[in-house]
């Protein structure tokens, strides 16, 4: 391979921002310059069919055809009839983790998805899993003006080295906790 040509990959390698890209120009700039594949395939991290189907690639088509990625990935497992459904379904309900989410698409749809599969899936329809903020339930005011009265009442009347001992019930919350779980993004979810 001419000079020229190698100093025209270094210029393209250092302003490309898809690592993916980058890694073939230097699979194909190491194999110009008397790199191994098996070399190659080490540093990059790749096996050595890859590293000389990447030089193949660049000489047979130049720099379209090494860049291209023609990757389509898999067709969806739900339409999008069902996607609305159950986009609409999470809208409404809160399922703790993504298991729940496969077990809901199953009974509903009978399709199965992997823990990945459904990740992928919600992020496509905008959720992601994150920790909701606890919010205590609401207490009476007048009640704790109340207790607040009583507790001055007592702090006048006690001696100055009387303690006052605090003893706490439990308090029912009408909010629930739970560990994760899923909204849609930019939103919180209680």
């Amino acid at each position: 391979m001419s000079n020229a040509r190698i100093a025209e990959l270094e210029k393209l390698h250092r302003g490309l921002r898809d690592k993916r890209q980058a890694d073939r120009v230097k699979a194909v700039l190491a194999l110009a310059q008397g790199w191994s594949p098996a070399q190659v395939a080490e540093i990059l991290l790749f096996d050595e069919k890859t590293s000389r189907h990447y030089f193949e690639r660049y000489q047979q088509g130049g720099l379209p055809a090494l860049l291209e990625d023609d990757y389509s990935g898999a067709e969806p497992k739900l339409d999008a009839h069902q996607m609305s459904e159950l986009d609409k379904h999470l809208e409404d309900h809160m399922l703790p983790d993504a298991k729940s989410v496969i077990a809901h698409i199953c009974q509903q749809y009978g399709v199965h998805y992997s823990v990945s599969g459904v990740t992928d899936l919600l992020h496509r329809l905008s959720f992601s899993y994150k920790k909701p903020t606890h919010v205590p339930g609401k207490q009476d005011p007048a009640q704790q003006h109340a207790s607040l009265r009583d507790y001055e009442r007592l702090k006048a009347a006690k001696g100055q080295s009387d303690p006052i001992y605090f003893a706490t019930r439990r308090i029912r919350s009408t909010t629930a906790f739970l560990p994760t779980a899923g909204s849609r993004r930019g939103r919180e979810k209680h």
